[in-house]
């Protein structure tokens, strides 16, 4: 069994043994109620052929500083790649970072993946993933 969590792993630069081969992103803002709504859907290739989609949607409601602000954070497995193996959960969803984090933290790869473990509020999806042994990283238009 193949953990999704290796692979979110990869996609916010942990330590993984799952690199990133290509990725496509979509983005999408309205307005809702007088605040604006992003959606950004990203599909990620990754070298074993496995494609994982994540989408999130964040709006610009105000939050205190203390607070990890609701989002919605969801990774979906598309394709178990070539191994027999399947990718399991095949999918997940979040309501915020801080829960995406405790996930991630919990379900790591291994404990070297704790302690390095950090959220960003401001833009949870924005990271660029990054592979111990190779920089196969690229991004599609």
């Amino acid at each position: 069994m193949r953990h999704l969590a290796s692979y979110v792993a990869a996609i916010r630069q942990r330590r993984s043994p799952m690199c990133i081969e290509s990725m496509t992103r979509d983005a999408l803002s309205w307005q809702e109620d007088g605040f604006k709504v992003t959606q950004e859907t990203v599909t990620y290739r990754f070298t074993d052929g496995a494609t994982i989609f994540c989408t999130t949607e964040q709006d610009s409601v105000p939050v205190d500083a203390d607070i990890c602000p609701e989002c919605w954070i969801t990774y979906e497995v598309v394709s178990d790649g070539h191994s027999d193996e399947r990718i399991t959960p095949a999918r997940v969803t979040f309501n915020s970072t801080c829960r995406e984090a405790f996930w991630l933290k919990y379900h790591a790869p291994s404990s070297d993946d704790l302690s390095d473990l950090t959220v960003s509020a401001s833009a949870p999806w924005s990271a660029e993933t990054r592979c111990d042994d190779a920089d196969t990283t690229k991004e599609n238009p």
